[in-house]
């Protein structure tokens, strides 16, 4: 399932990346692969198909820039929030302009927010066994931001 507005931010994303670097491949979870160059940036929307088509706010557009088939550059914008994080190689993750920070902790000491299907990834319901096996918790809220 895949709604006119999974269409039009992929198509308006990809039109902005390509204005500025025209020569640089791009993957949308939507129109596939336009193959070109160097960089990947990566437009992949954790919209948890049935959250976002029946009007629940638990959506956001996540892009990715690869170098060298490594991520350098990760965004997560939820527009329901109007929140912004941002994160690049060696240089921070960012809320808008504020610093994320890191508190250390075991997973029973929080709640983990997931946005996949476990039967599209097989170890992703390993990890969730493993985190619920050591007194975690998560919920399934439809995007992984």
């Amino acid at each position: 399932m895949v709604s006119a507005a999974d269409r039009d931010v992929e198509k308006y994303v990809k039109g902005r990346v390509h204005a500025v670097f025209p020569a640089d491949d791009f993957l949308g979870e939507e129109g596939g692969a336009d193959w070109r160059c160097r960089l990947l940036w990566s437009s992949i929307r954790s919209t948890a198909r049935p959250a976002s088509v029946n009007g629940m706010y638990s959506w956001c557009i996540s892009i990715a820039v690869l170098y060298r088939g490594e991520p350098v550059i990760g965004v997560v914008f939820d527009p329901n929030a109007n929140e912004l994080f941002h994160a690049r190689i060696g240089g921070g993750a960012f809320c808008g302009a504020k610093p994320c920070t890191y508190i250390p902790g075991r997973p029973q000491d929080g709640v983990l927010g997931v946005g996949t299907r476990s039967r599209r990834h097989r170890g992703f319901r390993t990890f969730i066994e493993a985190i619920l096996r050591d007194g975690g918790m998560f919920i399934r809220n439809g995007s992984g931001r």
